[in-house]
């Protein structure tokens, strides 16, 4: 799945820019725009960067700034606040997901597109949706991973 995540990430980046290229290109020599392709680097941008969140979720890759580790030399208090912050990006993402769900059925249903090449809004606020399940997924997996290292425990 991360192969293949990776892969349409990069699919849109070559698909960013050369788009790009060529409005570019188009607009410097025949002076007009293509009509509606703007879009499209903004759309694969979206999709990249969505994409791309998951698959650092997965790998741990992610940024994330723990100060924590500067004051809290004990390492199972260090495990507990690891614990408490994946259980709450879960919350975050879970309730998020919800939330996107509702919207993206509400796109489907209004038939709501874009204005320049008239996609339909639920196709890729769809790609966020799959993205965000895919990250509670993953956070659910390394909780259930600290979950039973904590038990572990003496």
């Amino acid at each position: 799945m991360t192969r293949f995540l990776s892969v349409l990430v990069t699919i849109a980046m070559i698909m960013i820019l050369g788009v790009t290229f060529v409005q570019v290109a188009v607009r410097f020599v025949f002076h007009v725009p293509i009509g509606g392709w703007d879009e499209v680097p903004t759309y694969m941008m979206l999709l990249g960067t969505w994409l791309t969140a998951a698959v650092n979720v997965k790998k741990k890759d992610h940024i994330s700034l723990d100060l924590y580790v500067l004051f809290i030399k004990n390492e199972k208090i260090r495990k507990i606040i690891q614990l408490l912050v994946c259980v709450i990006t879960i919350a975050v993402f879970f309730i998020f997901g919800v939330l996107l769900s509702e919207f993206v059925q509400y796109n489907f249903f209004k038939k709501a597109t874009t204005p320049g090449l008239s996609v339909p809004y639920w196709i890729i606020l769809g790609i966020i949706l799959f993205s965000v399940i895919l990250m509670v997924i993953y956070y659910v997996i390394q909780l259930a991973a600290n979950i039973k290292e904590m038990l572990k425990w003496k």
